[in-house]
């Protein structure tokens, strides 16, 4: 996807559900992630979640990320962009079902946000090592291990590195970024092998 047009128009119809959403007001509470509604089969909620907010501010801050990190990803590779959304919109909630079950009602795009930072920042440190670029190399992995670092210490002390969760109302869930970012990383690194080995198949070929 290679026209600047396909790819804003990509992300754009990514990002409609959680613009729409809000416009139909209590309706969100039918979408948002409720652990009891999914215990009693409603597991739409799973996916549909992501894309529920609880204000203007946090619709308007995922939203962001996301357009910012998916315009970003799908420039690097669209595959790996669409294959990362599809697991990690499934695999952020359900791993959220069974590792935090006080968690009742959860909404929001983070994870997603950080499984295209998981895309990006895989396909940034591939390419500058394919180019012996060693300043975006460091800068690819100081940029992951910080991230590592910092969901990690959010996931052990409770406590958000950037703001204050309490006064702000909100209570962090580091466990559904560090699901986003394995599951975007993992599926690049994964592809990428693969297509590695395509390419050495076909040069055997030749």
């Amino acid at each position: 996807m290679k026209s600047l047009k396909q790819q804003l128009v990509f992300v754009g119809l990514c990002l409609l559900p959680a613009l729409v959403l809000p416009l139909f007001g209590d309706a969100v509470g039918l979408l948002e992630y409720n652990r009891f509604a999914i215990a009693h089969g409603q597991l739409w909620r799973l996916v549909s979640q992501h894309w529920c907010h609880w204000s203007a501010d946090h619709l308007f801050f995922d939203a962001l990320a996301f357009a910012v990190l998916g315009l970003w990803a799908v420039r690097l590779d669209l595959k790996d962009t669409v294959l990362s959304l599809l697991i990690s919109s499934v695999a952020i909630s359900v791993g959220l079902y069974w590792l935090q079950p006080e968690m009742v009602v959860i909404r929001g795009l983070s994870g997603l946000d950080c499984a295209l930072f998981g895309v990006v920042i895989v396909h940034v440190i591939r390419q500058a090592q394919q180019e012996s670029d060693r300043f975006w190399y460091l800068v690819g992995w100081f940029a992951l291990l910080s991230f590592i670092a910092k969901t990690a210490y959010e996931l052990i002390t409770h406590q958000t590195v950037f703001m204050d969760s309490v006064a702000a109302g909100i209570v962090a869930l580091p466990l559904a970024h560090l699901i986003g970012l394995g599951v975007g990383s993992g599926v690049s690194v994964v592809m990428g092998k693969f297509a590695q080995k395509q390419t050495r198949a076909v040069m055997s070929c030749a």
